[in-house]
């Protein structure tokens, strides 16, 4: 390891854990957690996952250097990666998909539900790290509070709208239907 990367590391890494007491709170306040939520359809519950995930990333109160890091990490990951994934998104990335499996009633280690749950991921990390690319292709697009939650409802329909075609398609998984599906 170069002492460049070194330092980045250190550097990474002592961001994330800036951000992660900071953000402790939005994982500790995590959809599933409250009672009123428990009362929610999963479809409302994967709704309102989307939306906190697009208000706290795009949030007025999160530095610009969080999405610079981010960005840095996923084109040149250092350690530090590997503690941002484990701290922060592996705890959220499993919840979703205890959620969409819930919901095409298939396990969490199956393969549909991780496919789902990246492609939900997927569109929300499309607007967090822009970069250049949509810059180029929309470059009107400004996210405001009200194109927030636009995108919110987009992303919300276009992944229940799939789920719901599974769930059409599949029926109620019995064992046998689910090592069909999963191949």
């Amino acid at each position: 390891m170069s002492p460049r990367s070194i330092i980045t590391s250190a550097i990474n890494w002592a961001s994330i854990q800036r951000s992660c007491s900071n953000r402790c709170a939005l994982r500790n306040s995590w959809p599933f957690k409250t009672h009123s939520m428990k009362t929610l359809p999963p479809e409302e519950i994967l709704r309102v996952l989307i939306r906190a995930r697009l208000r706290s990333i795009n949030g007025k109160d999160l530095p610009d250097w969080h999405s610079r890091l981010l960005a840095h990490e996923l084109a040149q990951p250092t350690p530090a990666l590997r503690q941002l994934v484990d701290k922060l998104t592996r705890p959220i990335y499993k919840r979703l998909l205890e959620l969409i499996g819930a919901m095409i009633g298939l396990p969490p280690s199956d393969d549909n539900p991780r496919l789902c749950a990246i492609s939900v991921v997927g569109q929300v990390l499309a607007y967090v790290l822009p970069g250049p690319l949509l810059t180029e292709i929309w470059p009107e697009l400004r996210m405001t509070p009200e194109r927030v939650e636009r995108i919110a409802d987009h992303i919300a329909d276009f992944s229940l709208s799939y789920l719901q075609d599974f769930r059409s398609k599949h029926g109620m998984m019995t064992p046998a239907r689910k090592r069909m599906v999963s191949k």
